[in-house]
C-alpha cells in the first residue's frame, strides 16, 4: 500500500511539472499572437493543475485559454473556460469572504464575450457583478478606456438590432443609466424614436457619428442581439471550417 501511495503521489508531481511547463509555454505563444498553439498548451496543461494545491495556476491558465479563444473567434469555448474560471475565484471569495481582483478580471472577460454573443441581459449582469466587485478594492480596474470600448459594443447591438426587438427594451434606458452606461442609453433612446431625450439638451444628433457607430469594428465579429424571448434559439459557430448551428429550447441556466 505504501509503495503504491509513492508512486501516486511521484505520479501526481511529475504531471504537475509538465503542467506548469505546458502553462508557461501556452504564456508565450499567446505573447507571440500564436493562439492556436497556445490553446493546445493550456489545455494539456489543465490535467495537471486540476487538484486543491494549484487552483491559482488553474484559474490563470482557464483565463489565458478563454483570451486565446476569444483571439480566435472561438466565443463560445472562450465562455466556457471563463465561466470554470469565474467558478473557481468566486467559490474561494465565498469561502474567503473576500473579493479579489481576479472576479473583477473574469467578470469583464465575461460581459466582454457575452456581448459579442449578442447576449444583452447576461452581459450587463456580468458588467453589473464586476462592478460592485471592484468597488470593494482598493485599485481601479475599470479604465475609462475600458467603459467606452464595452458602451460601443453594446450601442452597435442596439443599432444593429430588429425594431421589434428594440421595442421589446423601451424599459431599459433608465437601467442603463442607473448602471453609468449613459452613450449605450442613449443609443437604445435614438433607436426607439426619442432622439429629443439622448445625448446633451438642445444638440441635434450627428447622424454621421451614429452611422459610424453602428458599422464600428470591435475587433471580432459580434452576433446579432438575441434577448432569449422566444422559446428555442439558435446559437451558431465554426469548427474546421464549417459553420455549426444547435437550435434550443430557452430554459435556465442558458
Amino acid at each position: 500500500l505504501m509503495d503504491k501511495l509513492i508512486d501516486d503521489a511521484g505520479e501526481r508531481e511529475n504531471s504537475r511539472i509538465k503542467a506548469d511547463k505546458y502553462l508557461r509555454r501556452g504564456a508565450l505563444s499567446s505573447d507571440k499572437k500564436d493562439y492556436y498553439r497556445a490553446i493546445k498548451c493550456f489545455g494539456l496543461s489543465l490535467y495537471g493543475l486540476y487538484s486543491s494545491e494549484s487552483k491559482t495556476e488553474m484559474f490563470a491558465a482557464l483565463y489565458m485559454l478563454s483570451h486565446a479563444y476569444e483571439k480566435q473567434g472561438l466565443l463560445w469555448a472562450a465562455r466556457g473556460s471563463a465561466l470554470m474560471a469565474a467558478y473557481l475565484v468566486t467559490s474561494e471569495a465565498l469561502k474567503e469572504q473576500r473579493s479579489s481582483a481576479k472576479q473583477a478580471a473574469i467578470y469583464q472577460q465575461l460581459m466582454w464575450i457575452e456581448g459579442q454573443l449578442g447576449r444583452l441581459g447576461q452581459s450587463l449582469t456580468w458588467y453589473h457583478l464586476a462592478q460592485l466587485i471592484s468597488q470593494t478594492l482598493d485599485e481601479e480596474l475599470w479604465t475609462e478606456s475600458q467603459k467606452m470600448s464595452y458602451e460601443a459594443l453594446i450601442g452597435k447591438l442596439f443599432f444593429n438590432a430588429n425594431f421589434s426587438d428594440i421595442e421589446r427594451l423601451a424599459w431599459l434606458p433608465d437601467k442603463l443609466n442607473q448602471l453609468g452606461l449613459w452613450l449605450s442609453a442613449d443609443a437604445l433612446l435614438i433607436c426607439l424614436g426619442h432622439e429629443d431625450k439622448a445625448g446633451p439638451e438642445g444638440e441635434p444628433i450627428d447622424l454621421q457619428f451614429i452611422n459610424m457607430w453602428r458599422g464600428i469594428d470591435m475587433g471580432a465579429p459580434v452576433a446579432p442581439l438575441d434577448l432569449y424571448i422566444d422559446r428555442w434559439t439558435t446559437i451558431s459557430s465554426y469548427i474546421l471550417g464549417c459553420k455549426v448551428s444547435v437550435s434550443f429550447p430557452v430554459k435556465s441556466p442558458c
